[in-house]
């Protein structure tokens, strides 16, 4: 993961987080599927630990979605679409109040990033996150472009996100 989101605490004791992955919310009736921890000692040093259980239960759809989503986001084969989220946030949308053109780039540069992570993982759930939650404003922000630029923004968005060809015809313009 990339070091630039680690927290610098002054703790004199070791803090522990613990996170609770349940078959939904219910403390009577639903089950831990899987319970984790983080260990951060005063040092800095850290010591993780995941325990998956069956639940003996059928999941629940809901639950099920939520669990491949969190898993996505928290593998280590996630660190590229982490690191271009945060990038694409901080570093783009945050940076065209100061300068549009360089924020502008920053994200567009997220592109190559997610066509890395479809062609690793094509099944992954943060392709879905991305075109639910920004594919409306990436079409915004190529407005702005070239007509090159354009071009080449709907060839690449429509081969990653082919269901939502439509959401895209703006750029064809």
């Amino acid at each position: 993961m990339n070091n630039n989101y680690k927290m610098q605490l002054n703790l004199k004791n070791p803090l522990v987080f613990f996170d609770l992955e349940t078959t939904g919310v219910n403390i009577v009736k639903d089950r831990i599927i899987e319970i984790s921890f983080v260990k951060v000692y005063p040092n800095g040093k850290e010591e993780r630990k995941t325990r998956r259980i069956n639940p003996e239960m059928h999941i629940p759809e809901e639950s099920t979605a939520i669990h491949a989503l969190i898993t996505a986001l928290t593998d280590n084969t996630s660190d590229a679409f982490r690191d271009m989220w945060y990038n694409y946030h901080r570093k783009g949308l945050d940076d065209m109040v100061a300068n549009a053109e360089r924020g502008r780039a920053t994200i567009l540069s997220s592109i190559p990033v997610l066509k890395q992570v479809k062609s690793a993982r094509p099944t992954s759930p943060l392709i879905q996150l991305f075109a639910d939650t920004k594919l409306d404003e990436l079409v915004n922000v190529y407005s702005e472009a070239t007509p090159q630029e354009k071009q080449e923004g709907y060839n690449d968005l429509s081969n990653l996100f082919p269901a939502f060809t439509t959401r895209l015809e703006p750029l064809k313009k």
